[in-house]
């Protein structure tokens, strides 16, 4: 990797539930956004049923996106519609986890296809929709601000990622953090 990034360290006190984290690596999304089902028929929108339109692409339950740049965006653009949609249905509270952390945090994915938004909350629900990967918070988990995202600590998102996606994933993301001075090596043993 290359020279280690300044901003990306944690901001903020460690006493309250979040702190912050500068400069996201996640955009806040430019030109591929989501439809919503329920926001079809209004004034304004693109097509009053996307479900029947050649021009809209079904990319999760009730989440539709304009087919021909969904087609053309890289996977990242593509995470990020996906990342926008759990947040406009589920709410702004959602707290980013495993492999969904890693990437708010900017660190680098082996291996691992983000296909759905994982994320660790205690609601009732399903554990997985065609949207969301839910896995159960462990008490004490801290929550931190990464860009305009909830997430749990890095050390955190590091272990669940390397739990959830594999070992080789893991040991890249911590090798960079490591590398960065994101985290220590203590705080991954803890």
């Amino acid at each position: 990797m290359g020279a280690p990034s300044e901003g990306r360290g944690v901001a903020g006190s460690m006493g309250g539930m979040t702190t912050a984290i500068s400069s996201p690596p996640l955009s806040d999304g430019e030109a591929l956004h989501p439809l919503m089902w329920n926001e079809t028929g209004l004034d304004g929108v693109a097509c009053a049923r996307p479900d029947l339109s050649h021009d809209w692409l079904r990319v999760a339950a009730g989440v539709y996106a304009p087919r021909a740049a969904w087609q053309e965006a890289a996977w990242m653009e593509r995470y990020e519609l996906l990342l926008e949609a759990a947040h406009r249905k589920y709410g702004e509270d959602l707290v980013l986890a495993g492999a969904s952390a890693v990437a708010a945090y900017g660190l680098p994915l082996v291996g691992t296809v983000l296909r759905r938004v994982e994320v660790v909350d205690g609601r009732p629900g399903r554990v997985r929709t065609s949207l969301l990967r839910r896995h159960v918070r462990r008490p004490g988990t801290e929550v931190v601000r990464v860009g305009g995202h909830l997430a749990v600590a890095l050390p955190d998102a590091l272990i669940d990622l390397a739990r959830w996606n594999g070992l080789m994933a893991g040991v890249a993301a911590m090798d960079t953090a490591l590398h960065d001075g994101l985290c220590s090596a203590e705080a991954l043993e803890e």
